[in-house]
């Protein structure tokens, strides 16, 4: 059951919710903005202008919002307080998705690089390290309480007996962030 809706852009390309701010965001890449609404009633509580960054994903990390463009493989920092870009790094494979594991540390998977990268400092990203994924991962998402990151990747390979499954298997890769260099 539906139980409230709105109209909130142009091309819409991604949402995700903050409880930290009881708001959820939506990516409008046809007019170039993130919309701001309210989680309980949906009413527009303002926008952020994001210009020509095509944003494929982003990730809620108040005080910033970590937005992803595969088209020009970056990863750009919004302030949310000032609605100003503070940051950008390349991402060399095709960036798909982002999850932060502490105030400093965030996961991105490459999809056309067959890995997980890791980034350190949410002021100014830079590449640490990275996680070999197999091919295409495509989802990456952090459970702190667990310890653990997790991504998932299409994988190419054969399953090892018969089953019901037809096609080629997707793997979830498990990942220790604090075995990380």
């Amino acid at each position: 059951q539906v139980i409230g809706g709105t109209p909130v852009c142009s091309d819409p390309g991604w949402i995700e919710v903050s409880p930290a701010t009881d708001s959820v965001y939506v990516a409008c890449n046809g007019d170039e903005t993130i919309v701001k609404l309210a989680g309980d009633n949906l009413a527009l509580l303002g926008s952020y202008d994001t210009g020509d960054v095509r944003v494929s994903r982003f990730l809620v990390a108040p005080p910033r919002l970590l937005l992803l463009d595969e088209v020009n493989r970056k990863l750009h920092v919004l302030d949310m307080a000032s609605g100003d870009f503070v940051a950008e790094t390349t991402i060399s494979g095709q960036p798909n998705q982002v999850a932060l594991w502490d105030a400093q540390r965030m996961f991105v998977t490459e999809r056309q690089g067959g890995r997980v990268a890791v980034l350190e400092g949410v002021e100014q990203p830079a590449w640490v390290d990275e996680v070999a994924a197999g091919s295409d991962p495509f989802g990456v998402t952090a459970v702190v309480p667990w310890g653990r990151v997790f991504a998932v990747a299409r994988q190419g390979a054969e399953l090892p007996e018969a089953g019901a499954y037809t096609g080629d298997p997707g793997v979830v890769y498990a990942i220790d962030p604090d075995g990380l260099e």
